[in-house]
């Protein structure tokens, strides 16, 4: 049986207790890749001149990252963090590990 090799690209839920896609991927595939993506977009300021994302939930996202990325080390894993369009960036992660699936 070939292996199945996929990413979970962590959006808004950045949690693995009660994950449903990190659950759904665990059981359709042999291997996990944990991805994360900084979309430049969301940094930039809206039609109106507010930001799209402020201080605090940028401040937050990143707690909210290294708690993600120390409970993947736990269990022998760990988060990549991309920056950019997570079309692009995401796809290049895809090609590099041959993977089979994304779950997001």
């Amino acid at each position: 049986m070939p292996m199945k090799r996929s990413i979970v690209w962590f959006k808004t839920d950045l949690r693995l207790e009660d994950n449903e896609t990190l659950c759904a991927a665990i059981a359709e595939s042999n291997e996990i890749i944990p991805v994360f993506c900084f979309n430049l977009k969301d940094f930039q300021h809206t039609i109106f001149g507010t930001k799209k994302t402020g201080v605090f939930r940028a401040q937050f996202i990143l707690e909210s990252l290294q708690d993600l990325n120390s409970n993947l080390r736990k269990r022998g894993s760990g988060l990549i963090v991309l920056l950019g369009d997570p079309r692009e960036e995401i796809l290049k992660v895809a090609k590099q590990f041959q993977v089979s699936s994304i779950h997001c």
